[in-house]
């Protein structure tokens, strides 16, 4: 009798857990945040089988995820989130369109690169974008310099170009 009862008992307490657990491409908020990067860079779907966990638990299962507030956890195709605030969440999908749209990319070069997605600053929409792959890649050896709207105008003219151009451009 006793181990039924606790057989019953962990099978609640699993379904509780996985219950902080859900489809991100379920999630009117992750669908939203997602068309909003569509819109801005470059054409990439919202890669299916990914989940949004949220909880304290999660951060255990990750490498240094004691300090950290909200991760991507590529190998378990989740989201991890302490709490569920729109920053945090905003913040990884930025990384996982960039993996989406471009590639993993090393951890220095992607946050540098989410921080230009995540941020509203009116950019104008209607200043040329950058022409050919010299003009990119000098643009990107000085993105460091660069305005805020330089620097999305940047991202936006990487992410359209072709991926042999990407590749070629210096991720250090």
């Amino acid at each position: 009798m006793k181990h039924a009862i606790g057989l019953i008992f962990s099978i609640g307490a699993l379904s509780a857990i996985a219950a902080d657990c859900s489809r991100l491409d379920a999630r009117p908020e992750t669908t939203s945040i997602w068309a909003g990067y569509v819109s801005r860079f470059e054409g990439a779907h919202l890669p299916h089988g990914f989940q949004l966990c949220v909880g304290h638990h999660y951060f255990r299962e990750i490498k240094g995820g004691a300090k950290m507030a909200s991760a991507l956890d590529r190998r378990s195709k989740r989201i991890v989130l302490r709490r569920l605030t729109t920053d945090h969440l905003r913040h990884e999908l930025a990384h996982l369109y960039l993996d989406t749209a471009w590639k993993v990319l090393p951890y220095e070069i992607s946050e540098q690169m989410v921080m230009i997605m995540v941020r509203d600053a009116a950019c104008r929409p209607d200043v040329p974008p950058l022409k050919g792959n010299l003009e990119i890649r000098t643009s990107w050896k000085h993105r460091d310099s660069l305005t805020e709207c330089d620097a999305e105008r940047l991202l936006r003219a990487v992410l359209s170009s072709p991926q042999e151009e990407r590749d070629g451009l210096p991720l250090y």
